[in-house]
């Protein structure tokens, strides 16, 4: 390239050029691997989606099994309680005999031990402090528990917020695919793609003179006012040629904003409301 493309803020364009026409040359190869790899991941995204749902499914599928035979061995003892009932009402009567022969006895052991209780120990006074502490652990452990969940459900949410809901925003581009760069001008810019065509050609001269502006800013400041990318994308590196023919450098510098006006270009209207109510209606104006 024989030395830097860029000097103090200026641009050389003949070496810029260079690395423009190479950076063309794979650009199609870039979109088309990238749209590979992403097709990959999103096939193994849905293989993992259909796994867990066969997964869930298959569960599902046990409980409903379990809850079956269940019901089946439910319906069976019904069956049995029927043939049985002699011998429960013989049971239950020897039970109630086997109770009431006890019944005193339980009430001598009951004086007795009640008569020959000890004094209270402290072990048994510390027992209301075992169970507050225990009863402290369980809180703890339920508050950890409560936590984990709160974690477990932020990261789900905050996954769920960084897909792209393709009903709402559908990719009507597909770089990489056959055709791409007639959809991406006709998508972004409202125009057929012709290299050769005036609209093509603004577009790159546009994008340039706005890498000149950031490369002149950082390095000697503001080189004009007035001027502004009119675009809201970009060309592709192949659209940019013929740099250094190009009428670049014509910038006026114009006059400095005031603080509020500059505040109003480039803030979104959704933030009007960081500015002094007289200049809230500017920023949502067709007339302002």
């Amino acid at each position: 390239m024989g030395g830097y493309m860029t000097d103090n803020g200026d641009v050389n364009w003949e070496r810029t050029q260079i690395l423009m026409s190479h950076i063309g040359e794979v650009e199609d190869d870039i979109f088309r691997n990238r749209a590979e790899k992403e097709a990959r991941i999103q096939a193994a995204k849905n293989r993992r989606s259909q796994q867990n749902e066969n997964q869930s499914y298959t569960e599902y599928g046990k409980q409903t099994e379990t809850f079956a035979l269940g019901g089946y061995v439910d319906n069976l003892n019904n069956v049995r309680s029927y043939s049985d009932q002699d011998n429960k009402d013989a049971a239950r009567s020897l039970k109630r005999k086997f109770l009431s022969e006890n019944q005193d006895d339980d009430q001598d052991q009951h004086a007795e031990n009640h008569a020959s209780a000890p004094a209270t120990t402290n072990d048994e006074q510390d027992e209301p402090d075992k169970k507050r502490i225990k009863l402290s652990e369980t809180r703890r452990a339920a508050t950890q528990e409560e936590l984990e969940a709160f974690k477990s459900s932020l990261s789900e949410k905050m996954k769920q917020s960084q897909k792209v809901d393709q009903t709402l925003h559908p990719d009507n581009v597909q770089l990489g695919s056959e055709g791409w760069r007639e959809r991406y001008y006709q998508e972004k810019f409202h125009t057929p793609y012709d290299p050769n065509s005036e609209d093509v050609k603004h577009v790159a001269l546009s994008y340039a003179q706005g890498l000149l502006w950031v490369f002149r800013y950082y390095y000697r400041g503001c080189i004009s006012w007035g001027w502004y990318y009119p675009y809201h994308y970009a060309p592709f590196a192949s659209d940019l040629v013929n740099l250094s023919l190009l009428p670049l450098d014509t910038f006026e510098m114009g006059t400095p904003f005031k603080p509020y006006d500059q505040l109003m270009g480039v803030l979104p209207p959704a933030s009007a409301h960081a500015l002094p109510l007289p200049y809230r209606d500017l920023m949502c104006s067709q007339e302002s």
